[in-house]
């Protein structure tokens, strides 16, 4: 299914329009704009919380894979063998 870029845009503008009378009608309604506000910042503090989760997963794979390393292990094990 092609879409060419203008009718792309008249999508883009319709779906940022809508959410704009979405935002706008919420707002009437008491406490919601602090509602909003708050779910935003605790979205943000989750989002900055799984970026470290995957660093911190990272690191933990890399020092794991040195660690279990095939060489190093078997020399740590058996010094003996290894050496001359």
């Amino acid at each position: 299914m092609n879409f060419d870029d203008e009718f792309m845009q008249e999508a883009i503008k319709r779906i940022n329009q809508l959410q704009k009378e979405v935002k706008d009608k919420a707002y009437k309604i008491e406490g919601a704009k602090e509602y909003i506000q708050e779910q935003i910042k605790i979205y943000e503090k989750s989002e900055i919380l799984k970026k470290k989760i995957k660093l911190l997963q990272k690191k933990e794979q890399k020092l794991t894979n040195e660690f279990f390393a095939k060489d190093k292990v078997t020399k740590t094990l058996n010094p003996m063998k290894y050496s001359k």
